[in-house]
């Protein structure tokens, strides 16, 4: 079934997800706009409000030994039973 979608439509789990891409502890030293607790705080909470609303929950991140390390511990916690999309190194 295809959906029509335009300015109005609201959003749905049908036709929507919550995406938090490389939320990883090596990353954390190139966070400058925000503290490193605002951002995992942040991170968190969006990942709460896709519970909430029963939205899909996508995680990326690369492999727990890659050089930029394991997702913040926080969002691990919170995700449940989603799995993390592992992405190659480079």
């Amino acid at each position: 079934m295809t959906m029509a979608s335009d300015a109005t439509t609201p959003f749905t789990p049908e036709n929507s997800a919550a995406v938090l891409i490389d939320h990883e502890v090596g990353f954390s030293n190139l966070i400058k706009s925000y503290s490193l607790e605002v951002t995992v705080d942040n991170t968190v909470a969006l990942a709460e409000i896709a519970k909430v609303f029963d939205l899909p929950l996508v995680v990326t991140a690369g492999r727990d030994s890659d050089p930029v390390g394991p997702l913040y511990p926080e969002l691990k916690d919170v995700r449940g039973g989603n799995p993390v999309i592992h992405c190659a190194s480079v």
